[in-house]
């Protein structure tokens, strides 16, 4: 009797409580479920993952859970509202929107430029007569084309030289939005120097009919006046020519050619003035009348061109 109760009574040992029987019946029903589960929402999931190469998991896994229209961390957007910008661009710097290509729109106007006076009358006689452009060359050029004929008899014909190779120009990457952004505020802030730079050039024209045959140390003084204006336009020059590098293909290439443009013909004016000064400092004043022609020739040239770069000048 003793030998049959012994396995019964471990059998009754070893036995789960009924609690224990739920907690497992139930971790089952559970992982049936999930095991449901699971296997339904799988297309869904493998559509997620198609279109996440394309955007971000996380908005597609927040389109998924609270629709199309939501982006992570906010409320639907609104109709109207920038929905296409990326990356902190805004969508004016869209190509495709009518506001592109001009970041504040920059254009020049209304200055005019000091008159040189006509002569003075306590100038110097002018120098002697000037030679009469082409007077000589005339007779050079007849002399020229007698002899050029002497040689064109005779002769076995000259083979035809071979074409030279195509050059492969290289192609540059396309130009940024953010790029066209920093040409526009380079060419802009050297462009917002030209009044200034115009107004001291109709100083130094001013001081030339002023004082071109004052004292010497006046005209000393008006010297350096004239040749610190030209080497700071000479240096500006240079910094729109070489230092702004502006893109072959950006929409500010033109307007980089004309301020370059601009800034050379005001350049070559100064010197122009720098250098008639420089014949004028000695003792006694020199040829006044004809440093003043001088003046007047560049006035027709350079400037004249100026003011038509001037007028057209856009960014």
């Amino acid at each position: 009797m003793r030998i049959f109760d012994t396995p019964r009574r471990r059998l009754r040992r070893t036995a789960p409580p009924p609690r224990m029987l739920g907690l497992v019946t139930f971790s089952f029903a559970l992982l049936g479920l999930g095991v449901v589960t699971y296997a339904v929402s799988l297309p869904s999931l493998i559509q997620v993952a198609q279109r996440s190469e394309e955007r971000g998991f996380a908005d597609i896994f927040a389109e998924g859970l609270f629709g199309s229209g939501v982006p992570v961390g906010g409320a639907p957007q609104e109709e109207g509202s920038d929905g296409g910008a990326q990356d902190g661009e805004s969508v004016v710097d869209d190509p495709a929107s009518p506001e592109a290509g001009r970041f504040g729109g920059l254009t020049l106007g209304g200055v005019t430029f000091e008159q040189v006076i006509s002569g003075v009358a306590a100038g110097s006689a002018s120098s002697g007569g000037t030679a009469t452009p082409g007077a000589s060359g005339s007779a050079g050029s007849g002399a020229g084309t007698s002899g050029g004929t002497s040689g064109a008899t005779g002769g076995a014909p000259t083979p035809a030289p071979e074409p030279a190779p195509p050059v492969e120009v290289p192609t540059e990457p396309a130009v940024t939005e953010a790029q066209e952004r920093q040409f526009y505020q380079a060419l802009s802030a050297s462009a917002g120097r030209i009044n200034g730079y115009v107004g001291e050039i109709n100083g130094i024209t001013a001081g030339f009919n002023n004082d071109c045959i004052a004292a010497r140390g006046t005209r000393e003084r008006r010297l350096v006046e004239a040749r610190g204006l030209r080497d700071r336009l000479l240096n500006e020059y240079m910094h729109v020519r070489d230092g702004i590098l502006v893109a072959n293909d950006s929409r500010y290439k033109n307007a980089q050619g004309d301020l370059i443009r601009m800034y050379r013909l005001l350049t070559e004016y100064a010197s122009v003035v720098t250098d008639a000064w420089m014949n004028n400092t000695l003792d006694e004043p020199g040829d006044v009348n004809g440093l003043l022609a001088s003046i007047r020739a560049a006035q027709n040239n350079q400037l004249v061109e100026f003011q038509q770069v001037y007028g057209r000048f856009s960014l």
